[in-house]
């Protein structure tokens, strides 16, 4: 049986067989186009199919739980579903905490569906990691202004060519540093040199200008509230001891994560403690 439609206002969908002698196997094409309140569906157990369009445009969708079946599915079947999350994946043997972001990351930033594979996430976990850190590597690789297409500049947009691709690449440059800095916290069967090459491309992004939209300040500004991308970037001498001043002071302004700002702190103060004894 094909699950056509949303027939509710409900913002957390959870789709269960209601006759076990016909039970949902697929989800139908632009099944929840659209819908923009749904934030959670889950889906039963028996599903092998998501059509076409099935959750396109839906804008508020931050976590989906499938089960770990071979699921095929259609064409841009989570277009523009931007804000999501997690993919849960149930029954889970892989042992892997940050499977459901990973999954995610390949809708919301990688856009390649071929990583979808919910069963092999589940049950061969270092061979989909294989291919995952793959596709990682080839996304940091492309030019930062690669797929880029102008918009008509009109009644809706008024920024020039010019304008939209530096807001184009600035956005593609935050994408692949949310990206490595994902993979070296959750880095179940990370590859020492995948992990090496992840880190070398942060710290060569971090090394850049004012004036190139440098990769330090959207590092300041849009990454350093979790304390495990600032502890990793501490850990492989990513940033120095400026870039903690500063990010303690945007973390102050903006009333974000104490927790990270003690933190550097303290590191401040064991340097510093340090230097002393050395001048004794």
């Amino acid at each position: 049986m094909i699950y056509k439609k949303l027939d509710n206002s409900s913002v957390s969908v959870h789709i269960e067989n209601k006759d076990n002698s016909d039970p949902y196997t697929a989800i139908g094409n632009k099944a929840f186009l659209s819908c923009k309140d749904v934030y959670e569906i889950k889906l039963p157990d028996t599903i092998c199919k998501i059509g076409d369009w099935a959750f396109a445009h839906m804008k508020e969708l931050k976590k989906i739980i499938v089960p770990s079946n071979e699921i095929s599915i259609g064409r841009d079947a989570f277009l523009d579903c931007n804000n999501l999350v997690e993919i849960v994946i149930y029954p889970d043997d892989s042992k892997n905490k940050g499977l459901p972001y990973l999954l995610a990351s390949c809708i919301t930033y990688l856009n390649v569906y071929d990583l979808l594979d919910f069963k092999m996430a589940a049950v061969s976990n270092e061979k989909w990691c294989e291919k995952y850190d793959t596709e990682l590597l080839r996304f940091i690789s492309l030019p930062d202004d690669n797929g880029f297409q102008p918009f008509i500049v009109g009644w809706f947009n008024d920024e020039g060519e010019e304008e939209q691709l530096n807001n184009y690449i600035e956005k593609k440059k935050l994408d692949k540093l949310k990206l490595c800095f994902l993979r070296l916290k959750y880095n179940t069967c990370l590859g020492q040199e995948t992990s090496n090459q992840l880190i070398s491309y942060i710290k060569t992004q971090l090394e850049c200008t004012d004036a190139d939209c440098s990769g330090w300040k959207l590092f300041r500004d849009e990454l350093s509230d979790d304390i495990q991308y600032v502890k990793t970037a501490v850990e492989n001498n990513i940033i120095d001891a400026e870039l903690k001043l500063e990010i303690i002071k945007a973390i102050n302004k903006r009333n974000g994560n104490p927790e990270i700002s003690a933190y550097l702190l303290s590191l401040e103060e064991e340097r510093e403690s340090i230097e002393q004894q050395f001048k004794l």
